[in-house]
């Protein structure tokens, strides 16, 4: 009997133990927006191309301070994710990074306009051991000649990642891969090329 009460006591131990570890500790968190390209444009643009006048970027979300959600598989608890760094300025990085990798020169002072307007930056941490990483970022497109929108498009990027929960590292991957993929495919298709070979 006692050796049955021990065993019984040494069960209680460890399933109090897996229950403690299992536990969420989330917290909120905030990410540093920097632009690092993580897909490179492989598509040239024509040799007519014009050079692009100038980059001006709008954010257009209405809630500009949360940028995504922790969601703990063990018990359901959820933090937000926030961002620091500006905005328009990750995204101008990146159009020019484009730009330039493409063959098109960018901020000459002469030529369209492009006006690039983010609508949304998303995302989604969910935590086992380590995490799951969804990114959405969703941007539309001008190109403006003489204040006349000549071309427009909209594009919503999607990365996913997995690494270790809370990543900075992770997170900037994320969404610097769902940036690359929205403007990758803004600027490659066919009616801003076209658009920007008159």
């Amino acid at each position: 009997m006692a050796q049955l009460t021990c065993r019984f006591a040494l069960l209680s131990l460890v399933f109090m133990l897996l229950g403690g570890c299992a536990k969420s500790n989330l917290q909120q968190t905030t990410l540093s927006l920097v632009y690092h390209q993580m897909e490179p444009v492989t598509k040239k643009a024509p040799g007519s191309a014009r050079p692009v006048g100038s980059v001006e970027v709008v954010d257009g979300r209405s809630d500009q301070g949360v940028v995504g959600s922790r969601h703990a598989e063990s018990d359901g608890s959820e933090a937000s994710i926030l961002a620091s760094g500006d905005v328009r300025q990750w995204i101008r990085d990146a159009a020019l990074t484009m730009l330039d990798g493409m063959g098109v020169e960018s901020d000459s002072g002469s030529g369209p306009t492009l006006r690039l307007t983010l609508d949304e930056i998303s995302v989604r941490e969910d935590v086992f051991v380590n995490a799951t990483y969804d990114g959405y970022v969703t941007v539309q497109a001008e190109l403006l000649v003489r204040d006349r929108v000549a071309w427009s498009g909209v594009h919503q990027g999607f990365a996913e990642n997995y690494g270790r929960a809370g990543s900075q590292e992770n997170y900037a991957e994320t969404l610097n891969h769902a940036l690359d993929k929205a403007l990758g495919s803004l600027l490659t298709s066919p009616g801003f090329l076209n658009e920007l070979s008159r």
